[in-house]
């Protein structure tokens, strides 16, 4: 049956200027999620990690990775994807536009909003 339905964003303290949009249902740790990320204008997703792979696909606007390892400094635009296996740090920084991508997870909010983030040495920061 057709259906029109609004995402209702979640956000994250440590993470000012991202909001997630959950697209694959309500949240839940540990269950594969899909997730709309958008990063306001020059804004920044810090170097963190999870403990769970994830893959992202960006969609719109352009930025850069930030990792600890080669992939540091490389450029994205829509086409590209980004994959991290669990536990290594990795975030971005979004351009004069903005960047937005799909993030494609092992499940890192659970139902009650707290998130499998590691990031500036808090451990389940949110």
């Amino acid at each position: 049956m057709p259906s029109v339905s609004k995402l209702n964003p979640i956000t994250n303290p440590s993470l000012p200027g991202v909001r997630i949009f959950p697209m694959s249902g309500a949240p839940k740790k540990g269950v594969a999620q899909s997730v709309l990320v958008e990063v306001e204008p020059r804004g920044s997703v810090p170097l963190h990690s999870h403990t769970v792979d994830a893959e992202m696909i960006i969609v719109a606007g352009n930025g850069w990775v930030c990792s600890t390892d080669a992939t540091n400094g490389r450029h994205v635009s829509p086409g590209y994807r980004v994959f991290y296996e669990k536990d290594k740090p990795h975030g971005f920084r979004a351009g004069d536009a903005g960047l937005s991508f799909i993030s494609i997870n092992g499940g890192i909010v659970d139902e009650n909003g707290h998130w499998d983030l590691e990031m500036a040495g808090l451990a389940g920061a949110g």
